[in-house]
């Protein structure tokens, strides 16, 4: 009895007309926040870019608080992008994409504003530090090498690094040189291809730069080849990818992008519906018409606990005019009421009769059947014909019909359990 209260109950409440002032639109908005509280764009909604600037122009359907259907509804919002946590939205699918993934333009900007770079194989790997790469983890001795008399902007554990710490690294004599040459003593420098100076190299007891004593020896102190990222990695330039160069590849790549709150839109009012009709008196006389107008506004409710939360207002309009069409009265009903409350289920009753328990009686049937095998075959059938008499034998067909006996009986036993099973399941 509690069980069919219940099914009665919602049957009832689900059919009813509710009149409601406020929607939430979360599903359908190309904007919304996330469980941090932060504002995000969906990637599945077309957005258009501008100046940093989303723009969304789209149809939300719009429930009627009377007609029972939802209306297409044109609306347009705009947000825009949050550049402050664009390094986060990077980030996250940099981390799952790779390099590959998020394509060469997001790539080159990964790397141009941090040191998380393509290897060349499809993945990310911070490159080794430019003032030690190629250096070995030890040497023998405790001496470095120091280029034009200046270190430790040239320290290096060999000549030639040094050398190229003074011209590409440090670039003790500004930009466009390159070596031409090195040896022990020397390092030749070019300008744009040309000559351009000699500096000396020199021998200076102690460890280079970036090594530390080590036995007799030195021990680097750092990496000289590149590895791959930790998380830690990624969240230490988080901040350093907050750059706006990834706002036009982000968006045409289709990847969510952080924003700021959406802009409020003013009210959209939408033509629904619209019918007229012909007025006449009892004589049946024309004497006029009447035109019945519905709209629904469409109002920005957005709150920072409901972001995405609009008034819903329907108007219903209607204008008597006579045969001359000048206006002779009208009349506005607006439906703007809050949503009901759904009623208590104790408030509401159902089948308050007593149960009575039904009479029984016991009934005789006298039914006395043979199943399956009782009967005998038919006797041979004869056959008059004008070429003779025949007699067609049945014992065949009823030798045939025993063999299938079994299987007929499997079959019929399946298709039983079936059929009690889905009389259970419903």
């Amino acid at each position: 009895m509690d069980h069919l209260k219940l099914i009665l109950f919602l049957f009832l409440f689900s059919s009813s007309t509710v009149l409601a002032s406020a929607a939430d639109f979360s599903g359908q908005s190309p904007f919304f926040r996330n469980s941090a509280g932060t504002w995000i764009n969906s990637k599945d909604f077309a957005n258009q870019l501008s100046s940093n600037t989303l723009t969304y122009e789209g149809q939300y359907k719009v429930q009627s608080p009377t007609a029972g259907r939802s209306f297409p509804v044109t609306v347009s919002r705009s947000a825009n992008i949050d550049i402050s946590r664009l390094g986060g939205a990077v980030k996250s699918v940099a981390k799952v994409l790779g390099p590959v993934g998020v394509g060469l333009a997001i790539a080159d900007i990964v790397c141009s504003t941090s040191d998380i770079c393509d290897n060349g194989f499809g993945d990310w790997e911070i490159g080794a530090d430019p003032e030690i790469a190629g250096f070995p983890l030890t040497i023998d001795t405790q001496i470095q090498y120091c280029t034009a008399n200046s270190c430790p902007g040239s320290s290096a554990p060999s000549a030639a690094a040094s050398c190229n710490l003074a011209v590409n690294v440090s670039k003790f004599w500004s930009t466009g040189k390159s070596i031409e040459s090195s040896n022990e003593t020397e390092c030749v420098v070019l300008n744009n291809g040309e000559p351009f100076l000699t500096a000396p190299i020199s021998q200076v007891p102690g460890c280079p730069e970036n090594y530390v004593p080590s036995g007799g020896g030195c021990a680097l102190q750092g990496s000289p080849i590149g590895s791959p990222p930790t998380d830690q990695d990624w969240d230490d330039r988080e901040a350093s990818m907050n750059d706006a160069a990834f706002v036009s590849p982000m968006h045409a790549s289709g990847f969510d992008l952080p924003v700021s709150a959406p802009d409020p839109f003013p009210p959209v009012n939408t033509l629904v519906g619209e019918k007229t009709t012909t007025l006449k008196d009892s004589a049946g006389n024309t004497i006029g018409t009447q035109v019945e107008a519905t709209t629904i506004t469409l109002t920005d409710n957005s709150t920072v606990d409901a972001p995405n939360n609009f008034d819903i207002k329907e108007e219903k309009t209607v204008i008597n005019y006579d045969i001359n069409n000048n206006i002779t009265d009208q009349s506005t009903t607006v439906n703007e009421a809050p949503p009901s409350e759904a009623p208590a289920e104790d408030d509401i009753t159902f089948d308050d009769v007593t149960d009575t328990v039904l009479e029984e009686k016991e009934v005789t049937a006298p039914l006395n059947t043979t199943s399956w095998g009782g009967g005998s075959c038919p006797a041979p059938i004869a056959m008059n014909t004008s070429v003779g008499n025949f007699e067609f034998d049945t014992q065949p067909f009823c030798d045939f019909a025993e063999a299938l006996k079994p299987f007929i009986l499997i079959v019929a036993s399946i298709l039983g359990a079936f059929i009690i099973l889905r009389a259970r399941k419903s």
